[in-house]
């Protein structure tokens, strides 16, 4: 239902931020941005419409198997939610892969077009927002959500699991400097 859509997603963006406030190792400037875009992908979401789905919670590569059959098995589901975002499993799964790489600047390369995975994850991301029927500016709007939920995740987690935030901090204001040239590839042909 959209009206409890809409009260959860506006609990969680407070919520979140926060968190944000919390974060010494934030720029002011990042922490102004995350607090504006997070608020503006859960209005998207309730604009189109979109439900709240099951969520896996850690899907990353070290986390699926395929069996010489080829049969897919997803493991590790401790961090499962009943309802969650739709794009909170597939982001992480790009940021983990991004992260990947022969340098550093991985995720950054990665996600401006210059990094080893980065035609595989523009095709990917291409292929979802349109099965998804989410627009590539509501993706990326996502993308600040899903890394200051990662965030919020690691600070409230009662059980004391992947406690790391520094690298989640990291990428926040790596974000924070190339989402519009992420944007500008991740729109071209």
């Amino acid at each position: 239902t959209i009206r409890h859509n809409r009260a959860r997603g506006k609990h969680q963006v407070n919520k979140m931020s926060v968190l944000l406030d919390k974060l010494p190792d934030l720029s002011n400037s990042t922490i102004k941005t995350a607090k504006i875009r997070i608020s503006k992908f859960a209005e998207e979401l309730i604009k189109q419409k979109i439900s709240w789905t099951s969520e896996h919670g850690d899907f990353v590569k070290t986390n699926i198997i395929i069996n010489n059959e080829n049969k897919v098995f997803v493991l590790d589901w401790e961090f499962y939610e009943h309802q969650g975002v739709p794009l909170w499993d597939l982001m992480m799964f790009f940021i983990h892969n991004a992260r990947v790489g022969p340098t550093p600047d991985s995720f950054t390369n990665n996600f401006t077009g210059n990094g080893q995975y980065s035609s595989i994850l523009k095709n990917m991301w291409r292929y979802y927002s349109q099965e998804m029927n989410l627009s590539s500016n509501t993706m990326i709007l996502g993308m600040w959500y899903v890394l200051v939920r990662a965030l919020y995740k690691r600070f409230n987690d009662p059980w004391g699991r992947h406690l790391d935030s520094r690298p989640f901090i990291e990428l926040l204001n790596i974000w924070y400097k190339i989402e519009k040239q992420s944007r500008i590839w991740i729109n071209l042909n």
